[in-house]
């Protein structure tokens, strides 16, 4: 061994030599490394400094497996989170691309309705902003024929015309009367934000007065024969039919089904309502009539042809894919209701729900960490406090660890597409609005591991 070292020292010494000729190192320099071979020649020839050394590297080489374990677990760990962050990401920007699955109860929900328009009128609307529609489909001449075409059939007296939204109709019929005196009812305007909302944009255009929700109609005074009352159905249950002291006209704001669905007594279509007396119909397009969002308006024929010459309706008209797709779906709904998605929701019967809420059921209570699943009957609305209901049958969940909302939390987190319903010890789960479609779905993500 100290031959060993003894030649190294020396092999070295004679090499740092001519290569410090050759550099031409400063004689300082040469000098300090001079005395680090040394040193180096002097711990060779001590024999405890050879074994302490070995020994060091011995115990180095024995470390290093559990180091590079170390290393690894970390590794692992960190991969293991970026996983875990890119899967909640993922879950959140879901709603990119996929569709609401709506078993809330409700079909006007905040959220959305997860309820899409027929297919052919999707594709249409496509064409249009594509620029691959001929141009004589949208001819208003011809587009308003076979618009009047479709309530002609049911009702000679009144036409259609098709606004933007329903608060761009209102507009329209104020400007077309700035004389008239416009009536809201004090609950609609304290209770709905529409109501509210119509109240100030009404109070620029015309005169305004609030009308006290009086149950006995023998303190009613009637109105003006000039004047408008306006009531919007969407919240507790009005008196519909005309009163026979009635002498001014009315318009209703209410979310109804087209004129051809009948639902008898649950949900009454434009048609009834307009034998309740009312002049007016505001419906959305984009609720029950299964449309693009804008406000389909029916009137006294007389006037929808004076509000459609007066110079505002340009700017209040809904925008020409909107038109083309209303009124395939108009169309549709005398032709082929079944394939409009929403007739198709309306119209399932209590026993196909009852089967399919069934299936989820099982599928769900096979997750150890659900408590209880039960089926029940319930009732589902067009829209939250919304009069008309329609019968159905939800899922009711409790959790063995997290509270209902606790849960409910969760899941508006990590899957915010699936909107839900609970109270202080359940969540429920109503399929009157859920595509069958979406029903697997829907079970895996609730039956599913529950973190």
């Amino acid at each position: 061994m100290d031959y060993f070292w003894a030649m190294t020292v020396k092999h070295s010494s004679q090499a740092f030599l001519k290569w410090s000729t050759i550099m031409a190192i400063p004689p300082w320099t040469y000098e300090l490394l001079r005395r680090g071979i040394a040193d180096v020649a002097r711990r060779a020839h001590d024999t405890d400094a050879v074994e302490r050394i070995k020994q060091q590297a011995s115990e180095l080489l024995q470390d290093l497996p559990e180091a590079a374990a170390k290393g690894i677990d970390a590794v692992i760990k960190k991969t293991e989170s970026g996983r875990k962050s890119v899967e909640k990401w993922t879950k959140r920007q879901t709603h990119d691309s996929s569709p609401i699955i709506n078993a809330s109860g409700t079909l006007l929900n905040p959220k959305g309705t997860g309820v899409t328009m027929a297919s052919q009128v999707i594709e249409l609307g496509e064409e249009v902003i594509g620029g691959d529609i001929n141009q004589q489909v949208i001819n208003r001449r011809v587009f308003d024929q076979r618009l009047q075409r479709l309530i002609a059939s049911k009702d000679h007296s009144h036409a259609i015309c098709i606004a933007a939204s329903s608060a761009a109709a209102i507009t329209s019929i104020a400007m077309l009367n700035p004389n008239a005196t416009f009536y809201l009812r004090r609950s609609q305007i304290e209770n709905h934000d529409l109501g509210q909302s119509l109240q100030h944009q009404l109070d620029s255009l015309v005169k305004v007065e609030i009308l006290e929700d009086d149950p006995t109609a023998s303190n009613r005074q009637p109105l003006d024969a000039s004047s408008f009352e306006l009531v919007i159905q969407d919240g507790c249950e009005e008196k519909l039919e005309r009163d026979p002291v009635d002498d001014h006209q009315r318009i209703l704001i209410a979310n109804t089904c087209m004129f051809s669905v009948a639902l008898g007594h649950q949900i009454p279509n434009c048609q009834t309502l307009l034998q309740y007396g009312f002049d007016w119909l505001i419906v959305p397009g984009n609720g029950l009539f299964g449309g693009p969002p804008c406000g389909v308006v029916v009137g006294p024929k007389p006037d929808v042809e004076k509000l459609q010459c007066h110079p505002i309706w340009s700017s209040v008209e809904a925008k020409e894919n909107t038109l083309l797709m209303m009124l395939m779906t108009l169309e549709m709904e005398s032709s082929q209701p079944d394939a409009i998605p929403i007739i198709g929701l309306l119209k399932t019967s209590l026993d196909n729900i009852r089967s399919r809420s069934e299936r989820i059921a099982t599928r769900i209570g096979a997750n150890e960490k659900i408590a209880e699943c039960q089926i029940m009957d319930s009732e589902a609305s067009v829209s939250s406090g919304a009069p008309w209901k329609i019968p159905s049958q939800s899922l009711r969940l409790r959790h063995k660890t997290l509270q209902a909302k606790q849960w409910s939390n969760q899941l508006a987190e990590e899957h915010p597409l699936i909107l839900t319903t609970c109270d202080d010890e359940y969540l429920y789960l109503d399929l009157r609005w859920v595509d069958p479609s979406h029903d697997a779905q829907l079970g895996q993500i609730i039956g599913g591991p529950i973190q």
